[in-house]
C-alpha cells in the first residue's frame, strides 16, 4: 500500500446510501504517533454518531475505512 501524504484530499461516505462527500484529511498534530486525524468536509454533515464508520475514496476506489470516535 502506498504512503499517504497529508493533507490528503478525497471523498468520504458516513452512510451506505449517502453520496460521496468531498473532504480533506489532516493529522491532528505534527508528532502524530497515535494516528489521529481531522476530517474537514466541504459541506456540513448531519447526525454523525460516535463509533460510526467513515469510508474514504480516491479516484472511485476504496482508500481506507475507520471508526469515527
Amino acid at each position: 500500500q502506498e504512503e499517504i501524504e497529508f493533507p490528503f484530499s478525497c471523498t468520504a461516505k458516513i452512510r451506505y446510501r449517502q453520496e460521496e462527500q468531498n473532504c480533506l484529511i489532516s493529522p491532528s498534530n505534527i508528532d502524530n504517533d497515535n494516528q489521529e486525524h481531522y476530517i474537514y468536509f466541504d459541506k456540513p454533515q448531519k447526525a454523525i454518531t460516535p463509533g460510526q464508520y467513515i469510508v474514504f475514496y480516491k479516484n472511485n476506489f476504496l482508500r481506507n475505512n475507520t471508526t469515527r470516535i
